[in-house]
């Protein structure tokens, strides 16, 4: 049990971390692409004579497409900041609840304290009691993930399974200031709404926005979303740990319950 959980707990870890190296690559790579288009387009203004039919092609289909972004008022930098910007968080997200689940599998007594709503389909759509059991368990994670902000979230651990994980306060409102703005990206176009300000407001946070902002309107490049980066990989960094540690306690709790 003790190794299964560390893999599980670790595996974890591993996967945000690499996820997260991905996406800033890919994110780099996006925009030395279009940094190399536009440079070519440039070079190939000069020697029109010169130029290869691949590159010509290519310098049309950017062209193309760049008037199509703009056409809807679309500005691709912007773009390629803001889903990386959406990204981050989203890895941590789904750090916690691939955590959680790995928690609720391996100790499922810790279940017993918890009311979960049961359909006739979770029960009796599948054969298999583990797939069942799993069904069941992520239906759980995914109301806690997605009717909680991220006080509530990391408060979890400590509710349901005693891991007490210790981050400075300032940072976990830093976290939860980035997640109002990842919500702000996804469904308000990163535009500042009332909903951003009332709850700064509510949990006493200070923002130099102001309705109508652009939330991104400050990030001209990928070493001005260093910050965000940083936190949340130093977030996952303290949890991954805490929760490693404690292993041996959540194993011998788990065992008292039964």
């Amino acid at each position: 049990m003790k190794e299964e959980l560390y893999s599980d707990l670790n595996q974890n870890y591993i996967d945000a971390k690499e996820q997260r190296t991905i996406d800033l690559h890919f994110a780099i790579v996006s925009l030395s692409q279009r940094n190399f288009s536009v440079c070519m387009m440039i070079q190939d203004q000069k020697m029109q004579d010169d130029s290869t039919e691949e590159i010509k092609n290519m310098i049309s289909t950017y062209n193309e497409s760049s008037k199509e972004l703009e056409k809807n008022g679309i500005d691709f930098i912007k773009v390629l900041f803001s889903r990386s910007y959406i990204n981050s968080y989203q890895i941590f997200e789904e750090f916690c609840y691939q955590n959680l689940l790995s928690l609720y599998l391996k100790l499922p007594t810790f279940l017993k304290k918890e009311e979960i709503n049961v359909t006739f389909k979770d029960l009796f759509m599948q054969d298999d009691i583990n797939v069942i059991r799993q069904n069941i368990i992520e239906k759980k994670i995914k109301s806690i993930i997605q009717g909680s902000n991220i006080y509530a979230i990391i408060k979890k651990f400590k509710t349901i399974f005693g891991i007490d994980i210790n981050i400075e306060k300032k940072l976990i409102d830093k976290l939860f200031i980035i997640s109002l703005k990842r919500n702000l990206l996804v469904h308000n176009k990163g535009i500042v709404n009332s909903i951003y300000l009332n709850e700064i407001e509510r949990f006493n946070l200070k923002s130099k926005l102001i309705l109508g902002d652009y939330i991104l309107k400050d990030i001209n490049s990928f070493s001005d979303l260093n910050e965000t980066n940083n936190l949340i990989d130093n977030i996952i960094d303290s949890i991954s740990e805490t929760m490693l540690s404690d292993i041996p306690r959540l194993i011998k709790y788990n065992d008292n319950l039964k």
